[in-house]
């Protein structure tokens, strides 16, 4: 008798690196949005913006890339020793390391001569057998060993920059010109770019953890806004709480 398999549908290869681009990409963002806004809410110049903010974007980019580069390889140093641990006690002492998983199954509740059966088969495999323990006694997945703690990290370092930089597009591009006579577009327009950047961002990331891409991009979006509008509100307040003329450096 032969049995239809089910389709399986997959992100692809980028879904690997999905967790650094949005880690790099929304913290980059949010960051400088929020510098942005502090800077906008106690009216300094647009100099300040992009000195500060240029600076911000490089030192918190290479800063994240490093911690994101050093946090996954102790990772995976630590999960390679648990590995060449299991292994050798599996090698010295098969018995006694089947004899722990039939325990760990006996508590899932499956029945002591099912388990002995399943686990004394897999004993013949000692790659499967230990590469299981791994993942049943310590909860460790062997298979983190094959990431790539180097390219992660300068995911999350590009990211950063990438999408940080949106939120000084305005600036930027207005440099010089008097756009802001009347009103602070500059400012506006750098609103509207993070916050549909944030919004798609979030749907993105809703995409690959299957989850609703509206709901997820309104989150992002959401959280983004209430960390600029509280830097914004803050800078505003200390320039008044100072009583500093900011005015006067533009």
């Amino acid at each position: 008798q032969t049995y239809e398999m089910g389709k399986e549908t997959h992100k692809g290869e980028i879904g690997d690196f999905m967790k650094s681009i949005i880690f790099g990409g929304l913290d980059g963002i949010i960051t400088l949005f929020a510098i942005v806004a502090s800077i906008s809410g106690s009216e300094l110049p647009a100099e300040v913006v992009l000195v500060l903010g240029f600076s911000k974007l490089v030192g918190d980019g290479i800063s994240m890339g490093m911690g994101d580069f050093l946090s996954e390889k102790a990772e995976i140093d630590f999960v390679k020793s648990e590995l060449e641990r299991e292994t050798w006690e599996f090698e010295n002492y098969p018995q006694g390391e089947v004899q722990e998983m039939v325990e760990i199954y006996k508590e899932k509740g499956i029945a002591k001569d099912d388990a002995e059966t399943i686990l004394n088969t897999m004993s013949k495999y000692p790659k499967l057998f230990v590469d299981h323990m791994m993942m049943q006694e310590l909860e460790l997945n062997p298979g983190q060993i094959e990431d790539n703690p180097k390219k992660n990290g300068c995911i999350t370092f590009t990211s950063f920059l990438f999408f940080g930089t949106i939120p000084l597009l305005s600036y930027l591009i207005f440099y010089g010109s008097d756009i802001d006579k009347h009103w602070d577009w500059t400012f506006t327009i750098a609103i509207i770019l993070t916050c549909s950047t944030m919004f798609g961002m979030g749907a993105v990331k809703g995409y690959y953890n299957n989850a609703n891409f509206i709901k997820s991009g309104l989150f992002v979006m959401l959280n983004g806004s209430l960390a600029a509008g509280s830097a914004y509100f803050i800078g505003w307040g200390l320039a008044e709480a100072l009583d500093a003329d900011l005015g006067e450096l533009h």
